[in-house]
């Protein structure tokens, strides 16, 4: 008589009920086991948030290298009139910078440049981007060659990084599936 009734439950954000499931309808799979969650950790959900941080990443320096100027602060100096730091803003904005991110400001003594973000160079992006992607081959177990990183690589562990793959990523995963099958 239970395997008439759902046992597995699917809920949205708000905990409201959207799908029930029997026995013969589901299978959970749990591969990573931790103890702070019933059902695991998915290498799935970690490569989502992998790709989200990439995007976030790609994004924020899309619009870095797309303004005219880096974000920072202009400062006038010391007795630029406030009417005078609008109209130098107004000229600045419309005539060079387009779509700046540089607040300028004027009064007090000297001109100066401060600025308020890293520039690409500064945060290393191609740096980052290599992690993000060496981080996508940890959590599913596969040499960075494999998804076309191969600038460190040369003949001898381009062979064992395929096999390391085989064996630790294609042949678990493969068994995990075959023994919740069978």
């Amino acid at each position: 008589e239970t395997d008439n009734k759902p046992r597995y439950y699917e809920l949205d954000n708000t905990g409201r009920q959207i799908a029930a499931y029997k026995n013969d309808e589901l299978i959970v799979i749990i591969a990573n086991a931790v103890t702070y969650s019933p059902i695991g950790l998915s290498p799935l959900e970690v490569l989502a948030e992998t790709i989200e941080s990439d995007l976030n990443a790609a994004s924020y320096n899309a619009k870095s290298v797309s303004q005219a100027a880096p974000p920072g602060i202009l400062h006038l100096g010391e007795g630029v009139r406030p009417d005078q730091v609008d109209a130098f803003k107004a000229y600045w904005e419309g005539e060079v910078a387009g779509k700046s991110q540089i607040a300028i400001t004027g009064g007090g003594k000297g001109i100066q440049w401060m600025p308020l973000a890293a520039t690409n160079r500064d945060m290393q992006f191609m740096e980052w981007q290599v992690y993000l992607a060496r981080k996508i081959c940890a959590v599913f177990a596969v040499q960075p060659q494999d998804i076309g990183i191969s600038f460190d690589v040369n003949k001898s562990t381009s062979e064992t990084g395929a096999a390391f793959t085989y064996d630790n990523g294609i042949v678990p995963l493969a068994e995990l599936i075959a023994e919740y099958l069978t």
